[in-house]
């Protein structure tokens, strides 16, 4: 039984709270960001900045506007921390506005701003050079005057690289979402033994759906199934357990913050597969201890593990400590059933040992047709429907602005 368990609590709410509003009224535009892309589409954005990361001081700049006029991002806010030199902090400020253009979900502009924060970002030090990927993802909702209107959502996901060698890269991508997309999970069997199980999606704290059982899978072989929605939800994080001769348990989730909690909760999957694989999707190694004598809980921030460019080869293996390793960003392994502390750090018995990719899984959101009046075609009549509503309500507060950090982020 899946055991993901959701705190609301985040003690740096606060803090980020003060330093958003003070950069709000303070940014200006300053030489340490260089702006070095912005694809701006009316229902979807991104934008690249090289940054030079100065030693000291404020580091301030914005608004960058789209070409298209259709996403902004308002502000790269950079202050030094207490904690030493060449120790900062980045929040980012961005929104779903002037939106010239209509997105195709049909509602547009949003005057709310996302923020994603970066807390305490290291510069590496000549001689003991590291990189660091960082990420922080948030979920803002349309507000409308008629509640029985579906609500349409705006999603913002920064990723914040901080090479080995010269400047640090800050990405910015930003989604407009009115129904949302139905989501497909896929599992490959790399190993030489036929493996069973099944996929588990939830939607939400507590909200598990059913158990959609995918049978065996010989060696070599595949299967996938679409995840369903439920009670007008879209999943927000599947669970695949595989067993053979042992058992593995894993749990995939973009970990961030949304509108109606205070604390990390799980956003939507297919939203957030869409923003950073396209229709490609995303594919993770399962992991089974080499020895195959441990069951083994895993859980996977797909946020780190897509920001950082995870990848993997069939049946690679991994020398366990304290439960990660670095060639696998965003991944926790356990050996009991693993909880997320109220920051999304995941918690459990860390695993000591070798693992290997037994499997791969695999993750993306598929496209729904948009709706059309019925086309002549000869004698023939095609008739094209859209996919069936499924929108959901949540509470949009206009103070929200929060910092995540995560167990992964490199500390």
């Amino acid at each position: 039984m899946k055991t993901i368990l959701y705190f609301t609590r985040n003690p740096m709410k606060a803090m980020a709270a003060w330093l958003a509003s003070v950069f709000i009224g303070t940014a200006s535009c300053q030489a340490g960001y260089l702006q070095t892309e912005f694809i701006d589409n009316s229902d979807d954005f991104r934008a690249v900045f090289d940054w030079t990361f100065p030693a000291a001081g404020a580091d301030n700049a914005g608004p960058f506007v789209g070409g298209n006029k259709n996403w902004t991002v308002v502000s790269l806010n950079s202050n030094t921390t207490p904690n030493g030199p060449g120790v900062r902090n980045l929040v980012i400020l961005a929104q779903h506005a002037p939106a010239t253009q209509k997105p195709a979900a049909g509602v547009g502009p949003n005057p709310e701003k996302g923020v994603l924060v970066f807390p305490t970002i290291l510069r590496p030090k000549p001689g003991q050079p590291f990189a660091r990927t960082l990420t922080d993802a948030t979920r803002i909702v349309h507000a409308f005057p008629d509640p029985n209107r579906a609500p349409h959502s705006d999603y913002f996901i920064g990723i914040l690289k901080v090479p080995m060698i010269g400047n640090p890269t800050i990405k910015v991508f930003g989604k407009h979402v009115g129904v949302q997309n139905p989501f497909e999970a896929s599992f490959e069997n790399f190993s030489n033994e036929p493996l069973m199980g099944s996929f588990t999606p939830s939607y939400g704290k507590d909200a598990f759906g059913p158990d959609i059982s995918f049978g065996t899978v010989q060696p070599g072989k595949s299967v996938k199934k679409t995840l369903p929605n439920k009670d007008a939800k879209a999943p927000s994080d599947f669970f695949v357990s595989v067993h053979g001769s042992v058992e593995t348990q894993t749990t995939l989730a973009f970990l961030g913050e949304t509108d109606d909690a205070s604390g990390v909760s799980e956003l939507e999957l297919a939203a957030l597969t869409e923003m950073l694989t396209g229709n490609d999707g995303f594919l993770t190694p399962m992991l089974r201890d080499s020895t195959l004598e441990s069951n083994l809980f895993v859980f996977v921030n797909l946020l780190q593990w897509l920001g950082a460019d995870g990848t993997f080869n069939p049946l690679q293996t991994y020398d366990i400590t304290g439960g990660v390793n670095d060639l696998l960003p965003g991944y926790f392994i356990s050996t009991t059933p693993i909880t997320l502390g109220f920051d999304g750090t995941p918690q459990g018995t860390p695993f000591a040992g070798k693992v290997f990719a037994a499997g791969g899984i695999d993750g993306r959101a598929l496209s729904v047709p948009e709706p059309s009046s019925l086309v002549l075609v000869g004698c023939a009549i095609l008739t094209f429907a859209a996919w069936p509503s499924a929108g959901w309500r949540l509470t949009r507060k206009n103070s929200r602005v929060a910092a995540m950090r995560s167990h992964y982020l490199g500390d």
